[in-house]
């Protein structure tokens, strides 16, 4: 295959500082003050989630080299703003709420098949967060997408390991993969996800929790 396609998968929910979830229009309103950054949109929101404590990642297909640089500048607002201004100045990308309260950060027109696939099982007990390559490898709906794309999941955790990652479980049933990287990111205090597939020859994904 010629070329680079980095596909990114990215939902939003706010959790509160227990790692408790909240849900609904609240997540729009968060307040937000002094905000200003210059560099590529998922870091930008990554440092988002952190600093407010909001479950972060996106999907879609990006052609080429993810290097374009976003500068965005908010004195007083909320993160709907936020996340408005940042589309605006970055138009590849959409964003809405969900039924359920996330919200889905997603290339226009280019969205990411992995993050929709469902899984029937999935429990996890106290994971550190070095355990996810087994975990997700081993699920039986990852590995037949896995297979019918030619596709390999390597390197799957990557970047440093959170300092506040928390003691957990999670028990999955019948639901999409996205779903299930929304709540380990909300549980564990991470706070930030992302499924990246770099156009290589084999396909390889890596995806950070």
């Amino acid at each position: 295959m010629n070329g680079r396609k980095l596909f990114i998968a990215v939902a939003l929910l706010l959790s509160a500082g227990d790692g408790h979830a909240q849900f609904g229009s609240q997540v729009l309103d968060t307040p937000v003050t002094d905000v200003d950054y210059s560099d590529r949109t998922t870091n930008i929101l990554k440092a988002l989630a952190q600093k407010y404590h909001v479950v972060i990642g996106a999907s879609g297909i990006l052609t080429g080299a993810d290097n374009e640089i976003v500068r965005i500048s908010i004195a007083k607002g909320s993160l709907k703003d936020v996340f408005q201004q940042l589309v605006e100045k970055d138009p590849r990308f959409e964003w809405h709420q969900t039924q359920d309260g996330s919200i889905d950060f997603r290339l226009r027109g280019k969205p990411l098949p992995l993050v929709d696939v469902n899984i029937g099982v999935f429990d996890i007990d106290n994971p550190q967060r070095s355990d996810f390559p087994n975990f997700l490898v081993q699920a039986t709906e990852i590995k037949a997408w896995q297979s019918d794309h030619h596709c390999l999941i390597q390197e799957l955790i990557i970047g440093r390991i959170p300092a506040n990652w928390g003691h957990f479980s999670l028990h999955i049933r019948n639901q999409p993969f996205g779903t299930a990287m929304n709540q380990i990111a909300s549980k564990s205090g991470s706070y930030f996800w992302s499924a990246i597939q770099y156009e290589s020859d084999p396909c390889s994904i890596n995806v950070t929790p």
